[in-house]
């Protein structure tokens, strides 16, 4: 066992040992292993990794819900667009999707569009790939343009 392993080991253990002797088992921290707030004693429910990558999915298209409204009210006051397309537009989400977007706006309010996107992204927890549409070559646009949703 490494030595960082037996120091937390040791910590738990000491901690455990001191709230037995003092508070009995309803002492117990939080945060001691295997210990649940709702069941003292027991193990909270597990989760299996299908679950945990569920659960990021409907984060994601939660975040993605929020993002469209604010990416909306933003485009219309700021006199430009935001393009959504790839797996936010299919519906083919994964547990590790970004969104993909492009800024379509007029060259002077291109930068603060696109620094708007990453901090709402970063506050959403959402990965993003942006980039301005002016930067893109036209067989790109003509490859994601069927797929593509214009916001606002």
């Amino acid at each position: 066992m490494g030595y960082f392993r037996e120091k937390v080991k040791d910590y738990f253990l000491f901690k455990w040992t001191q709230c037995l002797m003092f508070g009995g088992r309803d002492a117990l921290p939080v945060d001691f292993p295997g210990h649940s707030a709702r069941n003292p004693g027991m193990m909270d429910e597990v989760q299996t990794l299908a679950q945990r990558k569920l659960a990021r999915v409907e984060e994601i298209r939660d975040g993605v819900a929020r993002l469209r409204a604010e990416l909306a009210a933003y485009g219309e006051a700021h006199g430009g667009r935001f393009l959504i397309y790839g797996s936010v537009v299919t519906g083919r989400l994964h547990y590790d999707s970004d969104v993909d977007l492009l800024v379509d706006f007029p060259a002077t309010a291109v930068s603060d569009a696109v620094d708007f996107v990453e901090e709402a992204c970063a506050r959403l927890k959402l990965k993003v790939d942006v980039q301005p549409k002016a930067w893109c070559k036209e067989a790109f646009l003509s490859r994601i343009m069927p797929q593509t949703q214009a916001i606002p």
